[in-house]
């Protein structure tokens, strides 16, 4: 899973999607309030997604992993999303299982300049990107890597 921009902060060329997100508690990340970032919010947001994997047995269909009401496997900061094969994710952690996972990034972007801008998921099997509650990509369902 490799998430890209392209638009007029990125001089037209595709750069990772890199995320920011709000302090954490003791008890779980946060969920970040979408807003405008700007010079006056340093402090209020620390580098990185909040990243929630969930490890499963078997396989599954096109309607992918239920994990609601579903405590993750692992729930960690990740600065961004670029892992291009599943070993990539043994970076995440050594008990990342090879095949049968599903995962979720939640943050914010900032956005610099106003301008159209493209997002791309590249993944294999099923994608979606979801930016202030409405979906941008859906690159959905069983498939070998492939950018939409």
């Amino acid at each position: 899973m490799i998430v890209t921009y392209i638009g007029p902060d990125t001089e037209e060329k595709p750069i990772l999607v890199e995320g920011f997100h709000g302090e954490e508690d003791d008890k779980a990340p946060p969920k970040p309030e979408p807003k405008a970032c700007d010079g006056d919010d340093e402090g209020i947001y620390q580098a990185g997604f909040i990243a929630s994997y969930w490890f499963f047995e078997k396989g599954t269909n096109w309607d992918g992993y239920k994990t609601d009401q579903v405590e993750p496997n692992l729930v960690k900061v990740t600065e961004s999303i670029n892992f291009e094969n599943d070993a990539s994710f043994k970076t995440e952690s050594s008990a990342f299982p090879n095949d049968h996972f599903s995962c979720q990034w939640e943050g914010v972007i900032q956005i610099k300049k106003a301008g159209k801008y493209t997002f791309t998921t590249k993944s294999d099997d099923g994608s979606r990107l979801w930016i202030n509650d409405k979906r941008i990509v859906n690159n959905w369902g069983l498939h070998g890597a492939r950018s939409k």
